[in-house]
Formats: structure tokens, sequence, C-alpha cells
């Protein structure tokens, strides 16, 4: 997302580049708490504005993920046809869930992005890394069921992170709870 940003203000081409460390910490440290609580809006009003039986949760990381993808993919499409049948056989699946996550028709590649420099992943600050840990078990008390196991998965991601983060880091502003946000 931010390395999107970053190609455009500095006019380089979608997909190219990733965004220098320091460039990723300021941007980061400036609209740490906007996304936070946007995210946890968005979260709370698909939630509560539509019932258990409207509603299906599918995470990013499991659809791009070669083992959950095509499962994924495949409880989207029965859920969007009302258990009704798929028009591609159940078999065909894994071939389209491929296409649609690994191949890039724009560019002709199988390589979901061509962006090069700095690492791919991104160091938050221990006060955020804590911050998103407390807002996350916020949301699994307000949803444990259909949102614990994702948001425990969410959260020892988190765990490992903290144990590797460098102690130098910035830290951020006070703190929204999941509970406040609307």
């Amino acid at each position: 997302y931010h390395n999107f940003f970053h190609e455009m203000e500095n006019k380089l081409e979608n997909h190219s580049t990733r965004a220098p460390v320091e460039v990723w910490i300021e941007w980061r440290d400036e609209h740490f708490e906007e996304h936070l609580a946007t995210w946890l809006h968005v979260v709370k009003f698909w939630m509560e504005h539509h019932t258990y039986e409207h509603r299906i949760i599918i995470t990013y990381e499991n659809l791009v993920q070669r083992e959950t993808g095509p499962t994924e993919l495949y409880r989207l499409g029965k859920f969007v046809m009302r258990g009704d049948e798929l028009a591609n056989p159940e078999e065909d699946v894994p071939c389209v869930w491929d296409y649609i996550v690994n191949a890039r028709a724009d560019e002709g590649t199988r390589k979901s992005s061509k962006r090069s420099g700095g690492p791919m992943e991104r160091p938050y600050s221990a006060d955020q890394l804590k911050r998103m840990i407390d807002e996350l078990k916020a949301l699994k008390e307000l949803y444990p069921g259909q949102l614990g196991q994702i948001l425990d998965g969410y959260m020892r991601t988190l765990y490992r992170s903290q144990e590797l983060i460098p102690d130098t880091l910035e830290t951020v502003s006070e703190p929204i709870h999941a509970s406040n946000v609307e």
C-alpha cells in the first residue's frame, strides 16, 4: 500500500519499487492511528451490519496462499451463488485460483510484483505492535466466534514481530480502542 504511494509521489512505474525503510517509517508514524482506526471501523461495520448468514469472512492471507487459496475461492463462489452450482466445475477452481492470484495478464508474467529494492517486510515500533495487539484482543472479545481464529493468527504474527524488533524505533501517539470505534 505504501509502496504504491511512494511510486506515485516519485513518478515511478507501478509495482516497480519498494520505498526505502526510512521513508516507510516516516509515513507509518504519520498515518498509523488513522489507518488503524479505519481498519477497526471497517471490521466492526461489516460485523454489525450483516447477519452471519449474509457474511463470509475470507482473509487475504488465506486467499493468496497456495495451500488454502483454492478452497477459499470455492467458498467465496458458493457464498456468492448462495448454494447454486458454480459456473465452473469444482475441480477447475484451483486452476482459476492460480490464474487470478499468480498470473499478471497485464504484463504477461506470473510474478505478482516486480518491485525491487528494500526489504519486503516493514517494521513497526514496539508501541505500534502493542497497540495492534491490544486492538485485536478487543475485537476478539467483541466477535470471538467468527473472528477469533483469524485474530489469533494475526496476533501470533505480531508477537513474533515483537521478539525481533529493535529497541530504537520511534513510538506513536495515544491509542484509540476497538470498543470506542463506531
